[in-house]
C-alpha cells in the first residue's frame, strides 16, 4: 500500500510512496549505475523500482514550471498554436 508524504518532507523518497507532482532528483546504488538525475514526475503517482538496481531513492527538487502558454504574459501563444 502507498505511503502518502508531505511535500515539504520528499526526501530519499523509496519505491511504493505516492509522491506529488515535481521535479526529483533520482538517486541508484546497489549497483550505482549511473549518476544522479533529474525526472519529470507531471502526476501523483507511486514511485516505481528501478529495472536494474535495488536501492532508488527520490528526492523532490521543486515543483513542475507551468507551461509557457498558461503564463498571463504569453496566453496569445496559445491561440497562434492551435
Amino acid at each position: 500500500m502507498p505511503t502518502d508524504i508531505n511535500i515539504n518532507e520528499a526526501k530519499n523518497l523509496s519505491p511504493g510512496t505516492m509522491a506529488p507532482a515535481g521535479i526529483y532528483v533520482v538517486t541508484h546504488r546497489d549497483p550505482a549505475h549511473t549518476e544522479p538525475h533529474e525526472v519529470r514526475i507531471a502526476a501523483p503517482m507511486v514511485l516505481p523500482e528501478c529495472n536494474t538496481c535495488r536501492r532508488v531513492r527520490f528526492s523532490r527538487k521543486r515543483d513542475i514550471t507551468p507551461p509557457i502558454e498558461e503564463s498571463e504574459f504569453f496566453r496569445s501563444l496559445a491561440a497562434i498554436n492551435h
